[in-house]
């Protein structure tokens, strides 16, 4: 009678032992993919609006821009770099025209669009930016998004679809 009762006590320690393991799941593991490039429609591509016709579009107008990517700037429009090595991540600046190897902007004329990176999806903030792609740098883009001040100035926010030109 007591080796039963330690048989049964011993199992009674066991099943409160093992009860009390709690079973952790691994997180399932993801590669970093690349940054996809968000495609326009090419009936939406065909009515791009030019820079200097998106900065006299209404706050809150969304639209889709034809332009080259020129600068890239922090904080505000004075901190703008024209040429390599590019600093931050946070917004580009678009023209209609690209500018010239060590230019200032000017030859980009007086239509220089701020647009924000940072109310975008990662992936677009990382594909546009020219801190991480010095290569976009005068390169002709579709981009889609809503006109809004930014910068204080004119300027496009909210980034939801690009597509670099070919």
């Amino acid at each position: 009678m007591k080796q039963l009762k330690n048989i049964i006590a011993l199992c009674l320690i066991s099943m409160l032992a093992f009860a009390c393991e709690k079973e952790i799941a691994e997180e399932p593991k993801t590669e970093e993919q690349p940054p996809e490039e968000r495609v326009i429609d090419n009936g939406v591509k065909s009515q791009a609006m030019s820079v200097a016709e998106a900065i006299r579009q209404n706050d809150g107008t969304q639209v889709c821009i034809k332009g080259y990517i020129v600068a890239s700037t922090q904080r505000s429009m004075s901190n703008c770099d024209f040429e390599a090595p590019f600093s931050g991540s946070s917004a580009i600046v678009m023209a209609d025209i690209p500018v010239s190897e060590g230019g200032d902007g000017e030859d980009a004329e007086t239509y220089l669009l701020p647009v924000c990176l940072t109310d975008c999806s990662k992936s677009i903030r990382t594909a546009l930016n020219l801190e991480d792609n010095p290569q976009l740098w005068n390169h002709l883009i579709y981009i889609h998004g809503t006109r809004s001040q930014y910068m204080s100035g004119e300027g496009l926010k909210k980034v939801t679809a690009y597509e670099v030109a070919q």
